[in-house]
């Protein structure tokens, strides 16, 4: 493991921020190549660093922190007013809607937004794109237990608004230039800007409608909004 020396504000940050996110010590140990002692040190230290020792950081500042209690208390007033937001739980708690949206994020699963009776199997993949894949895994679903519809869900600020095709192939090459061939042999990665966000969602759903494997099944297009927690249809 690195032997423990100061560390560069912005992996400093990485760790905070990869810690709030549930990651252990070990697992950030390993990642970082860091010992864990200076893991531990520097998430200990973490709220009493002055600010202008994070001044080289992209961001301003490290995220603000949640406790346990706080996801599980917000996650409670979730379950009991099913019409309940983002903004509505930040007005109640005094905080700011990022913090809100962070703890909630891996807390809330997909029956909080679709109902408790939701019985239905989940389908990821980069951009919650329509691609050969996804559709073999529908497949695969309907006969395991016979799945009358499919819901496509795309959410705001996707990682996919922040590339371009060409972008991740020229990234990938030079990462690993062996690999240029394989690279460039890769179908499209389904990349659309924010103001596409909607059409993408259209497109998705048309890909899946007109799979004639997916006969019988109701197809709708969703999007998620992360700054107000609400999933609406796009039609």
């Amino acid at each position: 493991m690195g032997a423990k020396h100061h560390l560069k504000p912005l992996e400093r940050q990485q760790i905070i921020t990869e810690r709030d996110y549930g990651m252990k010590l070990r697992e950030l140990a390993e990642k970082h190549g860091r010992a864990m002692s200076t893991i531990r040190d520097t998430i200990k230290k973490a709220e009493t660093r002055a600010a202008t020792d994070q001044k080289d950081l992209p961001r301003a500042g490290a995220p603000k922190k949640f406790k346990p209690d706080s996801q599980r208390r917000w996650y409670q007033r979730m379950q009991r007013d099913p019409a309940i937001n983002y903004r509505d739980i930040t007005a109640m708690e005094g905080c700011e809607r990022s913090t809100v949206r962070r703890g909630l994020k891996a807390y809330a699963g997909e029956q909080h937004y679709f109902g408790p009776e939701l019985n239905s199997g989940v389908i990821r993949n980069a951009g919650g794109r329509a691609t050969p894949d996804a559709v073999k895994s529908i497949v695969a679903l309907r006969s395991l237990v016979d799945a009358k519809g499919v819901f496509v869900v795309h959410h705001t600020d996707c990682g996919l608004t922040y590339l371009t095709d060409a972008g991740i192939r020229e990234e990938a090459k030079a990462r690993t230039p062996a690999a240029a061939a394989e690279v460039d042999a890769l179908p499209e990665f389904g990349c659309f800007t924010k103001e596409e966000f909607e059409d993408a969602i259209r497109e998705d759903v048309r890909k899946l409608r007109d799979q004639k494997v997916l006969e019988g099944m109701e197809i709708k297009g969703m999007a998620f909004d992360l700054e107000d927690g609400i999933v609406r249809v796009v039609d």
